[in-house]
Order: C-alpha cells, then structure tokens, then sequence
C-alpha cells in the first residue's frame, strides 16, 4: 500500500542515541516520518548504525534524545506499558527468559495485555492464539519447552507470540537472523500478509537486502553521519539513494538486477550468445572469477544452447556440460 493518510505512528524531528556521562550521543538525528496501517517497512544499514536503537526508541523502551515519537497522536511515553502493550507487538533480538515455559503457553503471554487479573484466557484470547500459531506455522512446536528449541524456532515462536498481542504496530529487530530461507521467505510473506490483509503497521529491520527489495513498500535506509532516507525500494535504487546507502570501498551495486557486485580488475573479456536462462548464471559465474563483460570483439566468445531441460555451453568448438568444467577449461593452459 503506497498512499494512507491514517499513520499509526509519527517521528517529528526525533533523534535517538545514549547519553554517555551524562552528554547526549545521537546515532540518527532529525528524523521525520509516517509509520502507515497496511504498509511493510524494511531497515536497512551497517551494523553499529542505530537501528535498533531506533526501534527500541518508537517501542518506547527508551527515551528520544530529542522530537517526539506519538502514537496515535500521543507521545510514547504518556502510555503504561499495558495500554502500550496493546498498541505495538515487538520482536527483539534478545532473548527472553522463560525456558520451562511450552511454546503454547509463550504465545499466550501475547495475550497477557488483555486478560483480567486473574490472567485467564477469553475465547477470544484462545482464537488469537490458534491464528497466530496457524499463521506462522509452529503447531508442531506447541508441547516443546522454550528453552529446547532452536534458534530458528524459538524466533518463530516470538513472532507468533506478537501476531498473538495483535498491535496496530509491529517492530521486528532481524526476524530472519536464525532462519534458514525457506523460513525467512516464509516471515517476510507472513508479515507482508499481516500488513495488507489485517492493515498492520509492520516495521522490521534486516540485513536480507533481497527480502527487502522483494517485500517492503517502504525502505528506511540508514548510515554512519548521515540522515536517515526513506522510500520506496525501486525510487530509492533509480535516483542512487539505494547505492549510496550500500556503498562500500570493497564492492558496488547493480541497479538494473538488484545484486550486489565484487571489485573487477582490468581481465580478460567475454562474450555470450544465445537466448538462454542460464545467461545470467553464466554472467555471474565468469564475473565472480574475474573475466569481464565484452562485445563481439570479446577474447572469449561463448555460445549457450538448450536441449529440452540440458544446457551447454561451446567455446573454441568445444562443448562444455557445466560451468564448472567450461570455467577449469578457461583457467587452463589452453586459455593462456
């Protein structure tokens, strides 16, 4: 969802950071922006950068150095942590206590805001458990202990618990980290439904620059003595915002293919022909050992073909089955 005039969240010339000795030290500063119902936000940047120091600010775990952070048109700060509960559903990266406790009985604490004081689950307490468990597809996990499962599960578990407190808001501080990706494809669809079908606010910070790209309507794109940026992905990637954010002194970045490019020297030059899908494969495969993309004046001019499911590639009238193998002949004697 691009345009929404209904933000669950506002930061106004909010800077966040530590005070050390008593002296404010900001991370990110000035920052102005919507946090908007049915809209996936993706952070990105280097470690050390301020990310979760951002998120932990808007969740308000801890104070801004300066601007405000209004939810619902009310300062952060002016909620109780159960009124507050309601609202955002966070997923840090630390862990919590509570390793005796099952699975099922963690994604009930999601629920922990709304109970009475006796903690005494509603029916509709108990739905909101069973969809979170469904949506994120732990039901084989429900008996186990918190404290045996794995890193992947127990992050999966503390998504659930979240998708549980049902918050307008949801902050996830790299969700993906302990995943392999089949579930990290799986989150980011999760939380994609969760923004478009229930109208959440989900705000996740990662390191998967592809997840992002692939699933985000928003980037916020931080980095060291600069302010934060914010867009959509493919804005960002065509006015060089995108580059600027990732660039590093040890590779680049491809706009057209949204890959990320190792160094390339002065080497010897390639040519492809033949219409193939393993063209690109190919490009990386020759690039990532140090040939370079050439015209037809290339030293090495490489034809793909394909029969039915099998592809080849002839070089110098010979035909190779693999990459492997056309890469060892390039690298052999005959290619010097």
């Amino acid at each position: 969802m691009i345009v929404n005039n209904r933000s669950v969240m506002k930061l106004q010339h909010l800077s966040v950071g530590y005070l050390v000795k008593s002296h404010p030290t900001p991370l990110l500063k000035d920052i102005n922006l919507d946090i908007n119902p049915g809209e996936v936000v993706c952070l990105l940047g280097q470690n050390g950068v301020g990310k979760s120091t951002l998120l932990r600010t808007i969740a308000g775990l801890q104070p801004p150095l300066a601007g405000e952070v209004l939810l619902a048109h009310r300062p952060v700060q002016a909620y109780s942590i159960q009124e507050l509960a309601t609202k955002i559903s966070l997923v840090l990266t630390e862990k919590v206590g509570g390793g005796n406790l099952t699975v099922e009985e963690l994604v009930a604490l999601g629920r922990h805001p709304y109970t009475n004081w006796l903690g005494l689950l509603s029916k509709e307490d108990k739905s909101a458990v069973e969809e979170a468990v469904a949506l994120t597809k732990i039901n084989y996990l429900l008996n186990k202990k918190v404290g045996e499962l794995s890193d992947g599960q127990y992050q999966k578990a503390m998504i659930a618990r979240a998708v549980a407190q049902d918050g307008d808001l949801m902050i996830l501080d790299e969700p993906t980290a302990f995943l392999d990706l089949n579930n990290s494809v799986e989150i980011f669809m999760l939380l994609r439904q969760l923004a478009l079908e229930k109208e959440k606010a989900v705000v996740v910070s990662t390191h998967d620059f592809h997840l992002a790209m692939e699933f985000a309507d928003r980037l916020w794109l931080t980095n060291f003595n600069s302010p934060l940026v914010q867009g959509l992905p493919e804005d960002l990637a065509l006015n060089g915002l995108l580059e600027e954010s990732l660039y590093h002194e040890g590779f680049g970045f491809d706009l057209l293919n949204g890959r990320v490019l190792l160094p390339t020297k002065e080497g010897t030059t390639f040519s492809l022909a033949g219409d193939s899908p393993a063209h690109n494969w190919t490009k990386r495969a020759l690039e990532r050992h140090g040939y370079l993309p050439g015209d037809t004046n290339a030293a090495i001019k490489l034809t793909i073909e394909m029969e039915g499911n099998a592809t080849s590639w002839v070089a110098t009238n010979q035909r190779f089955h693999s990459l492997e193998s056309l890469l060892n002949y390039l690298a052999g004697p005959k290619s010097k």
